[in-house]
């Protein structure tokens, strides 16, 4: 089967952390909506292909990854799974890197944003993300030819490890663009394969 895995377009609090001179600002599990050229990028996969004769569509419960896949699909079975959200930040949650002053040696010294290991407070590592994206395949119908999930940054990284057997380090050089599909094929968890895909004109 094929699962084709879409981060969300671009959302609003993405424009922000683009920008240097505004500073840091963490989204983990916020529900941070898309901005127009977000909308725009779904839009525009509307049209390929790729997006054709699908079996089923997931995306996670928040609101980007919501928009996206009604954007791209137009479904009327769209289901919404928190277990396909992004990484929980914690207490850091919609807040710049300058208001958590109590928590400044913390964020110098950890890489929390990215670790398998280390967490914000009362927020996840990849670790914890690992446990539920494998609760949400341990129930997913592999016998389905063609599948879209619509998620976050380090799910999909998280997804990519889960179903082609990475390595940590492996996982943690993925780039994972908005609106970019990534196909993989395969039939069980561990044997998948990412392959390429160019649209037909």
């Amino acid at each position: 089967m094929e699962i084709i895995l879409v981060r969300h377009g671009e959302s609003e609090f993405n424009i922000i952390n683009n920008d240097p001179s505004l500073g840091r600002l963490y989204t983990g599990q916020y529900d941070t909506p898309l901005t127009e050229k977000g909308k725009m990028q779904a839009k525009l996969l509307k049209s390929k292909q790729l997006f054709e004769n699908l079996d089923s569509v997931y995306s996670s419960d928040l609101t980007r990854a919501i928009e996206t896949a009604y954007l791209v699909t137009e479904t009327d079975k769209l289901i919404q799974d928190s277990r396909l959200s992004e990484r929980s930040l914690g207490i850091f949650e919609g807040k710049f890197k300058h208001e958590l002053v109590d928590h400044m040696k913390f964020i110098s010294t950890t890489n929390f944003s990215h670790s398998f290991t280390e967490k914000a407070p009362n927020g996840e590592n990849y670790a914890d993300v690992l446990k539920r994206v494998a609760n949400f395949f341990n129930e997913f119908d592999f016998k389905q030819n063609k599948s879209a999930i619509f998620s976050h940054y380090c799910c999909i990284r998280i997804i990519i490890m889960l179903l082609t057997n990475l390595t940590q380090e492996e996982t943690l050089r993925l780039k994972i663009k908005n609106c970019q599909p990534i196909v993989l094929k395969g039939m069980s968890v561990g044997n998948f394969k990412i392959i390429p895909w160019k649209d037909k004109p």
